[in-house]
């Protein structure tokens, strides 16, 4: 395979035109790029001496450079209307030279083809006759050009510096042919590139820049004052801010490299005011158009503005149609002056009414407020410094304090801020006041029903009998009325915001007058006790006149008599009348008998051994008597007049009721008591010898007295026996032996205030 090499080179510099902008003459470009000199024939190829080729030069002994025409042999240049082919029969060279006194960065860009077949060629720069740098192996069809951009950095010291494109294969190995080259641009820029002239927005603002090749800037010594130059160090592109301007002015700065000179101005003015405000229809509801437009404003050449979810305009005032709640949030307006610089921002905050959310509840309700707004944080302020953080905050029992309108914010990441502004009504429920009626009424009257009025309200009334009726008038006309309708009504006030009261009720009492009241007595009644007369009508509205025996009167409910004695035995009857209304309940009575009390006397005391009976004489003079005795114990029967005491034990108090009775119903009770004493009997004999009879000293009645001292003593006045209360008869002992037969001698105190029993027991065995 035959490797055939292209120089090129470049000796002089040229003005290039990029972009609309006039480069400077620091621009080093490349000569002839894309091989349009010299015009060859058209559909045709041809070999041309370097000589006659600007800017490229080849070492071939001929020096001949193959050129073909755009559309030969169905080939189309890449640019314009010329391009080469590196491939040749021979071995040759073609150079071209950059003066490089300074390190510089060039930037290469080629177009690339193969001929028959896929084409490869590399590119490599160098010193020339020195060690060279492979750039780049370029690889490519015959079916379109290939694009290729890379750099290269000349290092200091390569005072010149050659570029070479180097055919490494063609397809068909066959060296003549392949390797097709156009639109070779090797450029490098030692001038100012980046933005020039700037103009810079206020002292504060910076102005920004870069410049091609090594170099360094130099302030003019004319500007208004000394700035801060700031060159990004060891960049090929020279990065470079520009900050710290005193004073508004024109600032001139060069840069220069060891290849030439650049000039760039900076332009420091005076930025326009913030826009004095902006003008919107907020708050808007759902779905209206929103309405944006700023204050009167001067020299303005733009406009930017900026809202919730990416929305931007440039026009003067923008509309939003058909608003959701995503619109709503914070706008921004900036306007750009005559000269080019920004204002400082106008904000309006823009709220979106949702009226899903305007709502009206009752006192003592649940406040549940909501957003349908998915975000990543939310925040709700309302009334009395109300805040919460959550979607959907809850407020138990709300009061009319917490009326008002409730803000939400919801917010996702750091630009998209949603507002909803929710209007509350806290309505307190009405009270029931004044509720009246005209009840008594007589039946057949007309029942009317009143509470005070309450504007707007609606009136639920509830009545005997399933009674119900819902009317805007505060009250209840019932005409012909009957009992059916006497009972408890209920009135429940409903304000037009939806709010009910609490209940209130009210008695109706409706008079028949047919109907006979009910009347009692505290029977029995005995002679002496209080006679309580009563009836189950009653309240104020009511006349009562009570009338019975020797023409007694009364127009209380209840009247009382007291003392009471026989002659007030008979009928009393009672009217009941309901004054203005003229009707009356018919006389009702009740029958009264005074009854005497029995005369009773239980008969005197008694005095009955244990072992004796005796019959208690009472007497009791009375009709109709039962008699009750009471304890029945030792009695033969307790319900007749004169009982028979049997074997009583001790003493006993014996009460004597005595009731005189008419029919089954008891009347008035006597009561009348006697007493039954059992004398002690003191034997003076007995014999403790074990036989079961009269082994101990038994003291019948002793039981009577149980706090007694009962002592014994022998002949000589030793203490043999000694007890409290005698519980325990003595069983002839002392000590634990048997005393011997004979006399002994005893003292019984009674502790009743009455003198010592004494005597003598004698012991037998």
């Amino acid at each position: 395979m035959w490797k055939i090499t292209v120089f090129l080179y470049l000796f002089y510099a040229l003005v290039l035109e990029c972009s609309g902008q006039s480069v400077s003459s620091c621009v080093i470009p490349t000569v002839n790029p894309g091989f349009e000199q010299p015009v060859i024939g058209v559909n045709t190829w041809t070999d041309r001496l370097d000589s006659e080729v600007p800017g490229w030069r080849t070492t071939e002994e001929d020096h001949m450079i193959e050129f073909w025409k755009d559309g030969f042999n169905g080939v189309f240049a890449y640019e314009g209307s010329q391009f080469v082919e590196l491939n040749a029969n021979a071995a040759s060279t073609l150079y071209q030279d950059f003066s490089t006194p300074s390190p510089v960065v060039f930037h290469v860009h080629f177009a690339h083809r193969g001929r028959d077949g896929t084409d490869v060629c590399q590119v490599y720069a160098g010193p020339p006759g020195g060690v060279t740098t492979t750039i780049i192996q370029a690889s490519d069809s015959n079916i379109e050009w290939g694009v290729y951009n890379v750099t290269y950095t000349v290092p200091p010291g390569q005072t010149t510096t050659r570029f070479s494109f180097e055919a490494l294969s063609s397809a068909g190995g066959n060296p003549a042919i392949g390797n097709f080259l156009d639109d070779i641009q090797i450029i490098s820029d030692n001038g100012i590139i980046g933005p020039n002239p700037i103009t810079v927005c206020g002292l504060s603002g910076v102005a920004n820049t870069s410049a091609g090749g090594v170099g360094h800037w130099i302030p003019s010594s004319s500007n208004p004052g000394t700035t801060i130059v700031n060159q990004t160090p060891n960049d090929p592109k020279n990065i470079t801010t520009i900050s710290g301007f005193p004073a508004l002015g024109t600032y001139t700065y060069i840069w220069q490299t060891g290849y030439c000179t650049s000039t760039l101005t900076v332009s420091v003015v005076s930025p326009p005011p913030a826009p004095a405000g902006i003008i919107s229809n907020s708050p808007v509801t759902l779905g209206n158009t929103l309405t944006l437009s700023p204050a009167s404003l001067s020299n303005v050449s733009a406009y930017h503005w900026t809202g919730p979810n990416h929305w931007s305009s440039t026009a003067v005032s923008p509309t939003i149609p058909n608003v959701t709640l995503a619109n709503g949030g914070y706008y921004s307006l900036v306007t750009t002056s005559s000269n080019g610089c920004d204002s400082p921002p106008a904000r309006t905050l823009v709220v979106i009414y949702n009226g899903h959310f305007n709502e009206s509840l009752c006192a003592g309700d649940t406040l549940k407020l909501s957003t349908a707004v998915s975000a990543t944080t939310y925040q709700w302020s309302g009334p009395n410094g109300f805040t919460s953080a959550l979607q959907q905050p809850v407020i138990p029992n709300a009061t009319a304090a917490m009326s008002g309108a409730y803000t939400m914010t919801a917010t996702s990441g750091i630009s998209t801020t949603t507002i909803e502004l929710t209007d509350v009504s806290v309505y307190d429920a009405p009270i029931v006041t004044g509720l009246s009626s005209n009840s008594p009424l007589c039946e057949k009257s007309l029942l009317a029903i009143t509470t005070t009025s309450v504007t707007g309200a609606s009136y639920e009334w509830e009545g005997p009998g399933g009674f119900v009726q819902n009317t805007i008038v505060p009250e209840v006309v019932r005409a012909d009325a009957d009992t059916s309708m006497k009972g408890t009504y209920t009135v429940t006030i409903t304000s037009s915001q939806g709010c009910a009261s609490a209940p209130a009720t009210i008695t109706v009492d409706i008079i028949n007058g047919l109907e006979e009241p009910l009347v009692s007595a505290n029977l029995p009644v005995c002679v002496g006790d209080p006679l309580n007369l009563s009836t189950s009508v009653s309240g104020t509205a009511y006349e009562y006149a009570w009338t019975g025996p020797n023409g007694y009167s009364s127009d209380q409910q209840n009247p009382v008599l007291y003392p009471s004695n026989l002659s007030m035995s008979g009928v009393y009857n009672l009217t009941i009348t309901v004054p203005g209304l003229h009707c009356q309940y018919p006389p009702a009575g009740v029958a009264v008998n005074v009854r005497p009390y029995p005369s009773v006397d239980a008969g005197g005391n008694l005095t009955i051994a244990q072992h004796d009976v005796k019959q208690i004489m009472a007497t009791a003079y009375g009709d109709y008597l039962k008699y009750k005795w009471e304890p029945s114990t030792y009695l033969d029967n307790d319900s007749v007049l004169n009982p028979i005491v049997v074997h009583p034990k001790m003493n006993i108090k014996y009460r004597l009721t005595v009731t005189n009775m008419y029919g089954n119903v008891p009347g008035c009770s006597s009561y009348s008591e006697m007493t039954v004493y059992v004398p002690l009997t003191i034997p003076n004999i007995f014999s403790p010898n074990g036989d079961g009879i009269e082994d101990t000293w038994v003291i019948e009645g002793i039981k009577n007295y149980p706090n007694c001292v009962v002592q014994l003593f022998n002949r000589w006045g030793d203490l043999l026996f000694y007890s409290t209360g005698y519980g325990i008869p003595w069983d002839g002992t002392y000590q634990g032996q048997n005393v011997p037969v004979g006399t002994y001698y005893y003292v019984v105190d009674l502790k009743n205030g009455g003198a010592f029993l004494g005597g003598y027991v004698t012991v037998l065995r």
